[in-house]
């Protein structure tokens, strides 16, 4: 229902059940722009947001079959959105740090809630960003700023598999709603 053109990451070409954990690690920079984006006349906003990078989760191939899940959809372990020229990085947290054993692998907004950060304005330029995950700690960084940091309970705590993706998200309904997004390089590294 959401108008996206992504790029995801597959470590084997022929199996996109093959992902990483945050024990493992990985890193994706990327130097990109939004080139135009429709303007919302329905929100406080003055355009409409479009998410340009994500670590996704996924649910592994082992806790699919232990628990008879019918997907393997997990959810977005970090978003990075262009809101009205800024970026935001969203992060998923538990909603109750307690949460253990096979309750983490709930996908719903009752377990796991966005915590968000405003990283900067960067408005229609050009601009660099890096997302580092590793053992219970995540960085993401704009431009050559201060990195912001994330190390919690909840990253200790995260259940599922992931994945990088990058591209365009566009995150209105809206028959009349567009985005244009231009990525100069991308790297992904584990």
């Amino acid at each position: 229902s959401y108008s996206r053109t992504e790029l995801r990451e597959l470590i084997s070409p022929s199996n996109s059940k093959e992902n990483w954990t945050l024990l493992e690690g990985g890193e994706m920079i990327g130097r990109l722009k939004v080139d135009s984006i429709s303007e919302n006349t329905q929100s406080s906003d003055d355009y409409h947001r479009v998410i340009v990078m994500q670590i996704h989760g996924i649910i592994s191939d082992e806790d699919v079959i232990a628990h008879g899940f019918t997907s393997h959809n997990g959810p977005p372990l970090i978003k990075i959105y262009w809101k009205d020229g800024y970026i935001w990085c969203h992060k998923k947290s538990l909603v109750d740090e307690n949460t253990s054993g096979d309750d983490l692998l709930d996908t719903s907004s009752d377990t796991w809630s966005d915590i968000k950060v405003n990283l900067g304005y960067v408005g229609f330029n050009q601009f660099d960003f890096r997302i580092t995950a590793t053992d219970a700690k995540i960085e993401v960084q704009l431009n050559n700023d201060e990195p912001h940091i994330y190390e919690d309970i909840s990253l200790d705590k995260w259940p599922f598999e992931n994945y990088f993706k990058a591209g365009n998200y566009l995150t209105s309904t809206n028959e009349d709603a567009f985005s244009y997004i231009k990525y100069y390089n991308l790297s992904i590294s584990h």
